[in-house]
């Protein structure tokens, strides 16, 4: 409570709007109101839903602190369909601002560097853990690499690489064939895509799911599940491969599909790109500012 009293007085006088993306930075701002430190309109972003995610996020003793901040404030922004449905409850107004791709991945794609059959390359970038499938992951790259043992998989993203999933993926026999590259540059990123024979992304949520687009944008195949941030852009055997959240069999059996038939890999990344190219940050930015002016839902 001491630092969202030192955030709160912190806010510069003549400030209009607060847009506020981290629940604390809302608490904060809902304090110099109340206090009369300052007096604007406050937007706040919600990537996942508040009723289950700040127990997880926070220490249990903090979390009442921030369960009523989307009753409070002036105006709610979400990214995706779903949740803009469930924050209704809240009773404020809500707009669905959407994401958009770095327009690094909307540069033309590199033609011709994509891995085939023969030495396949798999991508996950993302933070390593179990909400976003990485043990699922490892169990059915350890099936794959039965009948393709050159197969390799890439890994970026922080997490819990060296503590963990560093012996599990040895403790499955395919540690020699993992290339865990840490936190990585968006130039490296999008090399590995043009590289890669698919992108796999098991995870169990999403409150966007940002890493399938980004990898649509550089059209290669992807390998995903359906959840309230991907369903506004998947669409399974036209855009990408869908697949049910936990399950080794579905997502092995995609990684098969696009190593068994190539071309029609390679048509879902042509498809894919179309999809990734309908969002910009510009149209995001757009979006943002006609809520902060109240003109959005």
């Amino acid at each position: 409570t001491l630092g969202l009293k030192k955030i709160a007085q912190t806010i510069p006088q003549g400030t209009e709007v607060i847009h506020a993306g981290f629940h604390p930075n809302a608490k904060a701002a809902l304090l110099a109101r109340e206090k009369g430190w300052w007096d604007g309109k406050i937007v706040q972003a919600v990537h996942m839903d508040p009723e289950t995610f700040i127990p997880e996020s926070f220490k249990k003793r903090y979390a009442f602190l921030f369960r009523e901040v989307p009753y409070r404030v002036d105006h709610l922004l979400t990214v995706c369909e779903p949740l803009e449905q469930k924050l209704q409850r809240y009773g404020k107004p809500v707009t669905n601002v959407r994401n958009g791709v770095d327009p690094i991945y909307l540069e033309t794609p590199t033609t011709g560097a994509r891995s085939d059959s023969t030495n396949p390359v798999f991508y996950f970038c993302g933070a390593l853990g179990r909400r976003k499938g990485t043990d699922l992951l490892l169990r059915s790259f350890a099936e794959v690499i039965k009948k393709h043992p050159t197969a390799k998989l890439i890994l970026s993203g922080h997490g819990s690489w060296e503590s963990y999933y560093k012996g599990f993926a040895r403790h499955l026999g395919v540690l020699e064939s993992i290339d865990y590259r840490g936190v990585i540059s968006l130039e490296e990123m999008v090399r590995i895509m043009d590289h890669a024979t698919a992108f796999v992304f098991p995870t169990w949520s999403e409150g966007f799911g940002l890493p399938p687009l980004e990898a649509m944008a550089r059209c290669c195949p992807v390998i995903t599940t359906v959840n309230d941030g991907t369903a506004q852009y998947v669409e399974h055997r036209k855009n990408c491969l869908l697949i049910e959240p936990g399950s080794i069999e579905d997502l092995t059996g995609a990684i098969e599909a696009v190593l068994a038939d190539p071309d029609a890999a390679r048509l879902l990344g042509n498809h894919a790109r179309e999809t990734a190219e309908a969002y910009t940050w510009e149209e995001v930015a757009e979006r943002t500012e006609r809520a902060m002016a109240g003109k959005g839902k």
